[in-house]
């Protein structure tokens, strides 16, 4: 079995570096194609309506619908910081065409939505805020094709709902890879994407070489590690337990 790929520890990467000054600010704007945003600190939440725009080295804290709000193909955010300050109601970051990687989303309802056209890598989701008949999700992808969710560590404390999931409400899915993540909490860890509902379709879905983690319960979820995966168009294979090499079945 091939060990997963398990990023740093907090200290060693996610989120904004260590020693890095940043510059006060409120609510941001960002309407230039090819903007960098960088070395801030943004108390209330930044909306990007513009293309190709870059966001890094900057923690965002607020408590608004969405942290961080894309209207733009190509936004990138690298060593972010995302902090909704224990808001259920509040979203990490959404909908679609948006890189994430070397990240910290925390104190947020649901981390991110990725619904097309979206990589999220080597960051840390964790502390979901549950309240308010709340579903937490640490990523959900509900629609939309060519997401990578890789090499990410992903908790969820409550027992409902996910680390990760994966399911057709909104649209057809299609073209998933969830890979090397280390995947912990929820009712179920991870919601594979079958059974769609009418009128949606899904389609390679990839669920390979993750770590469950029993950090919050003894099968990973509440209820288990993996649902929703008995359809053809899932693949699933060499997922262990965090620290194993046992298969995760």
């Amino acid at each position: 079995v091939t060990a997963p790929v398990t990023p740093p520890p907090a200290s060693g990467g996610y989120g904004v570096p260590a020693g890095t000054a940043l510059r006060a600010s409120g609510n941001l704007t960002v309407s230039t194609s090819g903007a960098v945003v960088d070395g801030l600190d943004v108390s209330g939440c930044i909306v990007v309506n513009a293309p190709n725009v870059t966001i890094r080295n900057t923690r965002v804290r607020g408590t608004c619908d969405l942290l961080v709000a894309n209207n733009g193909g190509g936004l990138v955010l690298d060593h972010v910081e995302l902090d909704g300050r224990g808001s259920s109601g509040t979203l990490g970051i959404g909908y679609d065409r948006f890189t994430v990687r070397n990240s910290y989303i925390h104190g947020v309802g649901d981390g991110i939505r990725a619904n097309g056209n979206v990589t999220v890598e080597s960051s840390w989701i964790t502390d979901l805020a549950a309240g308010g008949g709340s579903h937490n999700d640490g990523i959900q992808v509900t629609a939309g094709s060519n997401i990578r969710i890789v090499g990410n560590r992903i908790e969820n404390s409550h027992t409902q709902t996910s680390a990760i999931l994966i399911g057709a409400d909104q649209g057809s899915v299609s073209n998933v890879l969830v890979q090397g993540n280390t995947l912990a909490g929820g009712g179920y860890t991870l919601y594979g994407g079958a059974r769609p509902p009418a009128g949606n379709s899904i389609a390679n879905i990839v669920l390979k070489d993750n770590a469950f983690s029993r950090k919050y319960f003894a099968s990973s979820g509440a209820y288990g590690p993996m649902t929703a995966t008995d359809d053809s168009r899932i693949s699933v294979s060499g997922n262990v337990w965090e620290g194993t090499t046992t298969l995760v079945s």
